[in-house]
This record gives C-alpha cells, sequence and structure tokens, in this order.
C-alpha cells in the first residue's frame, strides 16, 4: 500500500499541479471538494491509478482498498447541497424531506452545484437564459420595490407569464398575459429554492400581452 497519493484536478484539460494526499483520510477530504469538477484523478508514485472522475461520473475507482466508501461521499456531499440551496429559507418544506429520502441523482446533483454558482455570477436575464437551458429549474422576476413579478421564464422565446397578487398577499400566476423580458435587462439573484430561482429586476418591461397579440 503507497504511503501517500497524488491528486489532479483538470480544468479546461488541464491541471496546475498535483496535490499530495499522505493517507485516507486526505482522500475523503479532497474528493468532498473536487467530485464534481470537470475531471479528477488520483494515483500513486507510479502514476497507478485510484480514482478517476468526470463531472461526478466516476470512470475507475480502487477507493475500497483505502476503506473508502464513495457511495457515502456522494451521499454527503447531496446533504450538503440540499441544505445550500435552502439555507435561510426558513422553516423545512416536504420537499426537502422527499429530496433527502429519495435521493439526487448524480446529474441532478452536479445540475443544482452548477446552477447555484451560475445564479450568484448572473447578471443580465440572458445570464439567466443559458443557465435555465437543459435544466428543469425555473426562473422568477420580480421588481425591488416588489410589486409586479413575472414567472416560469422560457429561455428560449424570453417571455415570462405575468404574476398577480393572491388574497393572502403570494403571488399567483394572472391568467395568459406574459412580458418579453429584454437579454440585457439587469438583475440579481435574490434567493433559490427547490426548483426555482428567483432574481430582483432592475429594468422590468414596459409591456404585458396576450399570446394572441404576438
Amino acid at each position: 500500500m503507497p504511503d501517500s497519493w497524488l491528486a489532479y484536478v483538470y480544468v479546461d484539460g488541464r491541471y496546475e499541479e498535483a496535490v499530495r494526499l499522505e493517507d485516507a483520510d486526505a482522500v475523503v477530504t479532497f474528493l468532498k471538494a473536487h467530485l464534481y469538477d470537470e475531471e479528477v484523478v488520483i494515483t500513486d508514485s507510479g502514476d497507478n491509478m485510484l480514482f478517476h472522475a468526470r463531472d461526478g461520473v466516476d470512470l475507475y475507482s480502487g477507493l475500497d482498498e483505502l476503506g473508502i466508501e464513495l457511495r457515502a461521499i456522494f451521499q454527503e456531499i447531496r446533504r450538503e447541497i440540499v441544505a445550500e440551496a435552502t439555507q435561510g429559507e426558513g422553516e423545512r418544506d416536504p420537499w426537502q424531506d422527499l429530496y433527502e429520502s429519495i435521493g439526487l441523482s448524480p446529474d441532478q446533483i452536479h445540475m443544482r452545484q452548477m446552477a447555484k454558482r451560475a445564479v450568484k455570477a448572473a447578471r443580465t436575464v440572458a445570464d439567466v437564459a443559458r443557465l435555465l437551458k437543459g435544466t428543469y429549474f425555473h426562473a422568477f422576476f420580480e421588481t425591488e420595490d416588489g410589486t409586479r413579478e413575472w414567472g416560469y421564464f422560457n429561455p428560449k422565446s424570453y417571455s415570462a407569464l405575468v404574476m398577480k397578487r393572491s388574497a393572502h398577499g403570494g403571488w399567483r400566476q394572472g391568467g395568459r398575459r406574459f412580458a418579453t423580458l429584454k437579454p440585457e435587462a439587469r438583475e440579481r439573484h435574490k434567493l433559490s429554492s427547490e426548483d426555482i430561482h428567483r432574481f430582483i429586476l432592475l429594468d422590468p418591461p414596459e409591456s404585458e400581452r396576450e399570446p394572441s397579440q404576438e
């Protein structure tokens, strides 16, 4: 059994410097931090493979030889992602217990992790459209003063349904009226929940219309 291992994290097909891992605990810590990176490789000093993964999909694993259970690492990362995604959103909702009981697939975990990074970096409606493509997420926008809201944003047409205040003060779908948001319109991330990302729209649309008016 080797005394240590060398870990490599690839970005755009290249790695900068190997990280030396002195024991099994160091391997676990490294994988928790980098398992969903572009590509991860761990070898011994003789270049014998211990672990190899791309985008969170394990291609080769000899971790059981070190007494490391890869499934347990996935599960812990999953719990952390779900916890971070709901941090600061008040009491637990039923969907949180459901997600933790059925678990998230590696693709879903990767999608949520990438979205978590992207929503905070988004600055325009076009940025939001890019992060929604190929995902199951929905985007909702509201004005800074909270008097207007648009939901179920379509990243292809840039249209969003006009939402109306309910009798209880929340928002609901207000019929078939919609607005087209400008790609260059400025926004900032407000919060995220199960599959919805909410943004403050700093440049709201000037008009709203029925679909037949397009």
